[in-house]
């Protein structure tokens, strides 16, 4: 897992030309569920330690933020998948935009 910006894994990925490998793809998609995570267990911290009512809101954000994981997961995804496939049926048929 990492903890690093999302920018920063990318481009560390892409120098090593590992981007669009299984192992790039897995450490973009950990960057980006983990750094706002990490945001959300930092602003808790800080609400506990101050003694802040925001430790309620805190864990609300950090629920949504995981329904809107399983959401990007479970419904976007896939709906990713068939477009990407029905885009590339679209490219191999023949007279398609692509065609000469």
């Amino acid at each position: 897992m990492t903890a690093t910006a999302l920018p920063v894994v990318a481009r560390l990925l892409q120098d090593k030309n590992l981007l669009a490998a299984p192992i790039g793809a897995l450490g973009v998609g950990a960057s980006a569920v983990v750094t706002p995570l990490t945001f959300l267990v930092i602003a808790a911290g800080s609400a506990v330690v101050a003694g802040a009512g925001a430790t309620t809101e805190t864990g609300v954000r950090l629920a949504l933020t995981v329904v809107l994981v399983a959401v990007l997961l479970l419904v976007v995804r896939s709906a990713l998948d068939r477009f990407l496939a029905l885009d590339a049926a679209r490219r191999q048929a023949p007279g398609g935009p692509l065609s000469p």
